[in-house]
């Protein structure tokens, strides 16, 4: 019975019947969302599916997968920094450019899109490549890594730097604790990652460096109370706005891709303010956007089914060879950089199934038979 629904889908499936209550309910009824902000009923199951389908995944399939994730990831890296030289084709990217300047954004039309899908790919470039048996595929990975790397900061996204730190963190205790003797290969590739930031910071008259300095500088702000609404391009001011606004539709939400709806419709001297200059800004946390559209029970939700796909794949690593627990942890690396990067961003369609795949990678059962 391949297609027998687990506790985990089953939890799944209750995410959707909130959200299709949700959708019934919505001061704007969307079945599929708009922009790239897809968060409608239809969009989820369609994660759920690639979730289900990559958990059955048999080993040979699974690591093919893989391989077909990193490897792509090289053509959005290269055009990202072909972007920053302006030497792009796409005819979009002249628009994009004017919002963005010099951040580049690759195929995904926002820079924080790009840098939640590096968040993903880097951790699982940087385990293959410690597996790698083959000379050339060896070489290959790291041709890829120095590239996403290069692309990371370029896309200058902030919470991306933030959760490849913790990504990097997580592989660097495994490694530490049990896998010693790749540890040459693990420095090697830090201290790669940092002279491509050094130099890209020097070409860059020290812009890199002084925009990671601005992240301890929210920290800052936030502990004392001191210009606090400027925190993360005004997320704070955003997230004191939307929190209290939950509380009018606690159970069900205001509906999935309703967030700017609401949010501008309140009289709010900041919103007001943020109008006048001609800005507009949507939700930029996971979290908050699913209580606000979907309701809390959604949220609570949600946030039990990421924990279990956690709880569930850490347990099965202790059950796998030396080599899959590697590939393992490369895995819960990428899922837990998304998740903290998601504190200061959304999901949207053309990142979040990468991290499905990812996550039904995680929990697969069949390497435990091999």
């Amino acid at each position: 019975m391949i297609w027998k629904l687990g506790k985990l889908e089953a939890l799944m499936v209750v995410f959707l019947c909130l959200l299709f209550f949700s959708t019934l309910h919505s001061i704007k009824i969307s079945w599929v969302g708009e922009g790239t902000e897809h968060q409608g009923l239809l969009i989820m199951l369609s994660y759920i599916v690639l979730f289900s389908l990559a958990s059955r995944l048999n080993s040979v399939h699974l690591e093919r997968l893989n391989k077909v994730i990193i490897i792509s990831s090289f053509f959005a890296s290269f055009y990202s920094v072909i972007q920053y030289y302006h030497l792009s084709v796409l005819p979009q990217d002249s628009v994009y450019k004017l919002l963005f300047g010099q951040r580049t954004y690759s195929f995904f039309d926002n820079p924080d899109y790009f840098g939640s899908y590096l968040v993903m790919v880097i951790p699982l470039t940087i385990t293959n490549y410690f597996l790698s048996q083959e000379r050339k595929w060896k070489v290959l990975s790291f041709f890829i890594l120095c590239f996403q790397f290069l692309s990371l900061i370029e896309s200058q996204t902030r919470s991306a730097w933030l959760g490849i730190v913790i990504s990097i963190t997580i592989i660097l205790v495994w490694v530490a604790w049990n896998r010693r003797e790749i540890w040459k290969k693990l420095i090697f590739v830090i201290i790669s990652a940092c002279l491509i930031f050094i130099i890209s910071n020097l070409f860059s008259d020290q812009g890199y460096f002084s925009r990671a300095l601005t992240i301890a500088n929210d920290v800052h702000k936030i502990l004392t109370n001191k210009d606090a609404s400027s925190v993360g391009a005004s997320r704070w001011d955003i997230w004191q706005i939307s929190l209290p606004l939950i509380s009018n539709h606690l159970w069900l939400g205001n509906g999935p891709n309703t967030f700017e709806q609401v949010f501008y419709s309140q009289d709010s001297k900041i919103i007001k303010n943020y109008l006048d200059t001609g800005e507009i800004y949507d939700e930029n946390n996971d979290y908050l956007q699913i209580a606000f559209t979907m309701g809390v029970p959604a949220l609570l939700i949600y946030l039990f089914i990421l924990s279990i796909i956690v709880f569930r794949g850490i347990s099965q690593v202790k059950q796998l060879d030396i080599d899959q627990q590697l590939f393992s942890i490369g895995l819960l690396a990428a899922i837990i950089g998304y998740l903290v990067q998601a504190f200061f961003n959304i999901s949207v369609v053309s990142v979040a199934p990468y991290f499905w795949l990812i996550s039904g990678l995680f929990v697969n059962k069949n390497r435990l038979q091999d």
